[in-house]
């Protein structure tokens, strides 16, 4: 049942939504003024005015004031368990926290390490002598719904090696049922192996000889030549070379070191796994838009609109400079081309690139159609585009970001992002994992470090109501956090939260909010990267995806989570492979975990 002070709202924004009107809702206490950043600024507008403007772009929509008056939760929704499991490192800095680098880790990677339930984590950092990346494999005595206890099992389990790193990604890499692991950072790009209870580093199979000052963020994976096999997409970020500056030297009010606008973009790497194991660099010629120099800081293999073979999604920081590219493929030339514009995901609802820092895919407005939402810098919302078929044919994605509620996070700095029915009432809801990018130090008066998360709750067709929580709960809390992952830890059903630091403790929140609905766990067995669920029963269907690397330098349970109404207890799964090939299972019961095998 919907609080008191939330019907008015949810009427105001679906009207604006269907109307296609520009609704602002009332930013909250860390909202910018009307003088605020806009939305093509990029990471480091500050050091543009002193920390407080910006570009001259989109701003700040303050034409229609929509008042909230709902209050805090009174129950918690998440609660922090991350000592209390074993979750125990703190991310320390490389270089005092002075440099890009040092500030836009790290990742959080669900994974299958043992093949023994509940799901482990994986969190990539960059080598200190007090942190660096770590492997932690969870037990569960109590059986599924009790506390999970996690173990450090970097070292025996072959990752000590794993070098300087912030993105992971899990996944299938040799299709032998086991998961293997690729991780990113400052010039590598790595392949770990699972072989029985260990991994084993799979580097050299990758062939890449890289320039040392070469950056690569987020990686995806998907069957980008229509092989059967897994590939990869691997962002190319920046050429970060600081030789020419002096230790200390600021640029603005931040040090030269850690602007973005002191740097080159790079090229995308583009992997394609051959049958003996081996892989080959082919973005020249397969996809050309990825070898150009941009500075891209995640990627996806994905069906953006849920049909046919995958697309590459290009997600570019600078958004000013290099918008944002869907990359289809193209018969004719045998080749991927971009259809950005076209699909109307090059830019956001007001027609500016988006500096993007992290994406999640779904239903949001129950309508049958993947949806698709990208993050971006303060002063600017969230895009959240709406896509579908055309009547006339063709398909069109619409940025309705600032209708659908949006506006009252605007002042946040957001990185991860995550679409996920953690309520269990057969919506998707959205979490997002902020973070200032500049210390305090960098900022003084013009702005602030910690962030409280945001955590929006879907009303029903893609409304979006940001939470407030009482001071102290663990959605109240501020923290300095990037990647973030939706996963079932406890496999109780209900999807719980995992935030990796850029500067500090990591967070792992678990997901207690009571709840009448219910839930189904689907593992596809086969090629899933980019496929498409639809659970139908007699009064309604859900249509949900899977792609793998997912948020910001990471990747979502790799179990596809489908949550439901209380009076659903039967539904019929079809799933829809990038292969083309189709699954079909009748009567399932709900409350179950369920797999399912590509013919």
């Amino acid at each position: 049942m919907l609080r008191s002070g939330r019907f008015a709202l949810t009427s105001l924004l679906a009207l604006g939504a269907c109307q296609g009107e520009s609704v602002a809702v009332d930013g909250g206490p860390d909202a910018p003024s009307e003088d605020a950043p806009s939305s093509d600024t990029g990471m480091d507008a500050a050091e543009r005015h002193d920390g407080v403007g910006a570009s001259e772009d989109a701003g700040f929509d303050s034409s229609v004031d929509v008042s909230i008056d709902a209050p805090p939760l009174a129950e918690p929704w998440l609660v922090e368990v991350t000592t209390e499991w074993g979750i125990d490192h703190v991310r320390d800095s490389v270089d005092d926290y002075q440099t890009l680098t040092d500030r836009v880790g790290g990742g959080v990677c669900p994974i299958d390490a043992d093949g023994i339930a509940p799901i482990d984590l994986v969190f990539a950092m960059r080598p200190t002598a007090a942190s660096h990346t770590r492997l932690y494999v969870a037990s569960q005595p109590g059986g599924p719904g009790t506390d999970v206890h996690y173990a450090d099992e970097t070292e025996a389990r072959g990752l000590g090696a794993a070098g300087d790193v912030f993105a992971c990604l899990a996944f299938d890499a040799d299709a032998d049922g086991d998961e293997d692991l690729a991780l990113s950072g400052p010039h590598t790009v790595q392949l770990f192996l699972r072989e029985g209870a260990s991994f084993v580093d799979a580097s050299a199979s990758l062939g890449l000889s890289l320039d040392p000052s070469d950056v690569y963020a987020s990686i995806s994976a998907g069957d980008v030549d229509h092989d059967g096999d897994v590939d990869l997409h691997v962002g190319g970020f920046i050429h970060f070379d600081t030789s020419r500056y002096i230790p200390g030297q600021r640029c603005g009010v931040i040090p030269c070191v850690s602007s973005l606008y002191e740097f080159e973009g790079i090229a995308n790497l583009l992997l394609l796994r051959d049958a003996d194991g081996t892989y080959r660099e082919v973005a020249a010629t397969l996809a050309p838009d990825l070898a150009r120099a941009e500075m891209t800081f995640v990627t996806g293999i994905l069906r953006m609109t849920g049909r046919g073979p995958v697309d590459l999604w290009v997600g570019n920081d600078l958004g000013g400079t290099y918008r944002d590219r869907v990359l289809r493929w193209d018969e004719a030339s045998a080749a991927y081309g971009d259809v950005g514009f076209e699909l109307g995901l090059a830019t956001n609802g007001r027609g500016y690139g988006v500096d993007t820092m992290g994406w999640s895919q779904g239903d949001l407005d129950g309508n049958g159609e993947l949806d698709f939402v990208a993050t971006s810098w303060p002063g600017d919302t969230t895009a959240v585009y709406f896509c579908g078929p055309l009547p006339e044919g063709g398909e069109l994605c619409e940025d309705r970001g600032r209708t659908v509620g949006l506006e009252r996070g605007v002042g946040r700095f957001r990185w991860g992002v995550g679409l996920g029915d953690l309520d269990l009432d057969g919506d998707l809801d959205l979490v997002e994992a902020t973070g200032h990018l500049y210390s305090q130090a960098d900022l003084r008066a013009s702005g602030v470090e910690l962030q409280a998360a945001s955590l929006y709750e879907n009303l029903g067709h893609g409304v979006l109501f940001l939470q407030t929580f009482p001071e102290g709960d663990a959605l109240d809390l501020r923290s300095t956090q990037r990647g973030l992952s939706l996963v079932d830890l406890d496999d109780d059903g209900r999807l719980d939260v995992v935030m990796a630091s850029a500067h500090g403790a990591p967070r792992v929140l678990r997901n207690v909010r009571p709840t009448s609905g219910h839930y189904l766990r689907l593992v596809l067995a086969g090629q899933g990267a980019g496929a498409r669920v639809e659970v139908r029963w007699d009064a309604g269907r859900l249509v949900r995806a899977h792609p793998i690397g997912e948020g910001f330098m990471g990747n979502f349970d790799p179990r596809v989570h489908v949550g439901l109404p209380a009076e659903v207890s039967h539904v019929d799964v079809d799933v829809s492979w990038p292969s083309g090939r189709t699954s079909h299972e009748a009567g399932v019961a709900v409350d179950r975990e369920l797999t399912i095998t590509e013919p």
